[in-house]
């Protein structure tokens, strides 16, 4: 996927294509540089948010996870 940016006021602005804007529900966002990549993330609040977040089907990490085993109480 490729985008452009351009001047919005006093800002650089960079158009979010509507595929990967509709991942963004919300108003905040947390923005930083790693190496040479700009990434941004959902700025999660609550417990209850991140939760929802690990449990949805559309989290592939999940099935990559490797849980531990217990031993029945």
């Amino acid at each position: 996927m490729h985008t452009k940016k351009f001047k919005s006021g006093n800002s650089l602005a960079v158009r979010i294509p509507r595929e990967l804007a509709e991942f963004f529900q919300g108003d905040n966002f947390k923005i930083f540089r790693k190496n040479n990549q700009i990434i941004i993330e959902k700025d999660i609040k609550d417990w209850e948010e991140i939760f929802n977040i690990c449990y949805n089907p559309d989290f592939p990490e999940r099935e990559k996870m490797q849980f531990m085993e217990r031993e029945e109480l």
